[in-house]
């Protein structure tokens, strides 16, 4: 139940894969940490949507109903959490009961759902983009995105087209990540600082490609907490269904 952009085929040569060049006014620094928490949640969340189809259980497993997903940023305000971004993580900026919430894939629903109960709560997500998927149907679009980023919300790189990362090669691999990072960064005027995993896939040689990407971290999708013991392009994050108790997932 991931989109997967048809019709891929800009594929750049190995002399032509180069470190994306920072845009203007961008802070080239990271500022000095502040914080000496060393944990955080990453929430992990695909459809917001009321999607109920017997005959469909892995798309019920990935969406979370809207009112549903309202409750549980009420539950998150209601015992203290605030809302993080993997910005505040690798900067070492966490609060002490911070939470990173992060969506996958781009779906509209993330504008129409996610985005719009994180801005009335004044909370921010990490929505990770299939950037050749950007404009079709089911999808956010970049009007949309940019709304979102304007409003506060992080937005990184989920490859350009949700390919399985353990079916290529190194180079193709680094394409994928090197097209979609200079993508969004071409279209919001951001440094992309972010990956996720397609499908949660990757090879043993994929986190240092990732590194030479120019991305600071990449996440998962095997269970646990995101920590500074664990490698960067290796986070886990906390799966979020229509079920999930957050009594029972939060610390």
């Amino acid at each position: 139940m991931y989109l997967i952009a048809q019709g891929w085929s800009s594929k750049p040569r190995a002399s032509e894969i180069s470190p994306p060049t920072t845009p203007v006014n961008q802070p080239s620094a990271t500022p000095e940490p502040t914080s000496t928490i060393s944990s955080v949640p990453v929430l992990m969340y695909h459809y917001i949507r009321a999607y109920n189809d017997p005959a469909d259980q892995i798309g019920i497993n990935l969406s979370v109903a809207p009112q549903t997903f309202a409750r549980q940023l009420d539950y998150l305000i209601e015992h203290g959490y605030t809302s993080a971004t993997l910005n505040d993580f690798v900067e070492h900026r966490l609060k002490e009961k911070s939470v990173i919430l992060t969506f996958d894939d781009g779906y509209a629903d993330h504008y129409t759902e996610a985005f719009q109960a994180l801005a009335a709560r004044a909370m921010t997500g990490t929505f990770y983009i299939v950037t050749n998927a950007v404009g079709k149907s089911g999808s956010l679009t970049w009007d949309q995105i940019r709304q979102m980023q304007a409003a506060g919300m992080q937005i990184e790189s989920h490859g350009p087209s949700h390919r399985d990362l353990t079916i290529l090669s190194q180079k193709d691999q680094l394409t994928e990540l090197v097209e979609s990072k200079k993508t969004i960064e071409k279209e919001l005027g951001k440094i992309v600082r972010h990956f996720c995993y397609p499908s949660g896939r990757y090879t043993a040689e994929t986190p240092a490609l990732v590194k030479s990407a120019g991305y600071e971290t990449a996440v998962t999708t095997k269970a646990g907490v995101a920590s500074y013991t664990v490698n960067p392009y290796e986070l886990p994050r906390v799966r979020v269904n229509n079920t999930t108790n957050f009594s029972a997932i939060l610390p």
